[in-house]
């Protein structure tokens, strides 16, 4: 009997020794992990650079009389349409305010104003030698926009549109050339134009220890943007001179397009670059 008990303990203990075997393993829960995830909001401030050019830039020649001024369009003194391309150089600043929402929405307000290098003179020589002189400029191009976008950690493709003005100057003279360039008609106009500025772009937060942020700012982006803007159209009377009868009205166009690369600092200077989440 006691061999019998003895052999029965020693089986039990070998089975449950070979159940346990079977069991999984025991391990050790998994760690906490911080992964950063960028945040937009917050205020920025930056400058931008690029290039412009003009759209819609024909200048209309109307005749005010159905007899002196219409009889010089009719004869090709003076031409009823003259387009003057522009293109230039466009550099500036910027500041604005995103805040980033749940599921990666951000919404945001911009303002920025620039420097444009869209100043054309132009030259038409008709019959007789009577010369036409053209010139159109825009001196700056500020906006207010709404931007809406989407963020994807740390880059943001958003649409843009607002408000948008402008410094322009318009005028014309046409002068006899073989009379010493006696002033036969002429005018001119500068003003403050308003519109509207549409358009689009991609943005990219740049880690916060880069070459481009010697300011030490919690963010550094840089986005690439396209605008169209237009301010619409003007005016200007041109009136006789040298006894000269009757007169023309110019009608022109101020609208067109800028390609531009910017760079912007968030302003909550020494804060942290993103908000945490958790990840296992």
């Amino acid at each position: 009997m006691q061999k019998v008990l003895l052999s029965s303990v020693a089986f039990m203990m070998c089975f449950r020794i070979a159940s346990a075997a079977d069991l999984p393993a025991r391990q050790a829960p998994p760690s906490f992990v911080a992964l950063p995830v960028y945040d937009w909001t917050g205020f920025y401030a930056g400058g931008n650079v690029g290039g412009a050019f003009t759209t819609r830039d024909t200048v209309q020649t109307s005749p005010n009389d159905p007899r002196v001024t219409q009889g010089q369009i009719n004869a090709g003194t003076v031409l009823p349409s003259f387009r003057l391309r522009q293109g230039g150089v466009t550099a500036g600043a910027q500041i604005g305010y995103n805040y980033e929402f749940a599921g990666g929405i951000v919404a945001g307000i911009e303002a920025d104003a620039a420097y444009t290098d869209l100043n054309k003179s132009s030259q038409y020589v008709g019959v007789a030698s009577v010369t036409s002189n053209y010139r159109q400029s825009l001196d700056y191009l500020g906006t207010v926009r709404a931007r809406l976008g989407y963020a994807f950690d740390r880059a943001l493709i958003y649409g843009t549109g607002g408000f948008a003005y402008g410094q322009t100057h318009f005028g014309q003279s046409i002068v006899a050339g073989n009379a010493n360039n006696l002033l036969i008609w002429g005018g001119n106009q500068s003003s403050l134009q308003t519109g509207f500025a549409v358009g689009g772009g991609v943005e990219y937060a740049l880690p916060v220890r880069s070459i481009l942020n010697p300011f030490n700012a919690s963010a550094v982006t840089l986005r690439a943007e396209y605008l169209y803007y237009d301010l619409g159209s003007r005016n200007v009377n041109l009136v006789g001179g040298a006894g000269a009868p009757y007169s023309f009205t110019d009608s022109y166009r101020t609208a067109g397009n800028i390609v531009r690369a910017a760079i912007d600092y968030k302003l909550d200077f020494g804060g942290q670059p993103g908000t945490v989440i958790a990840k296992y």
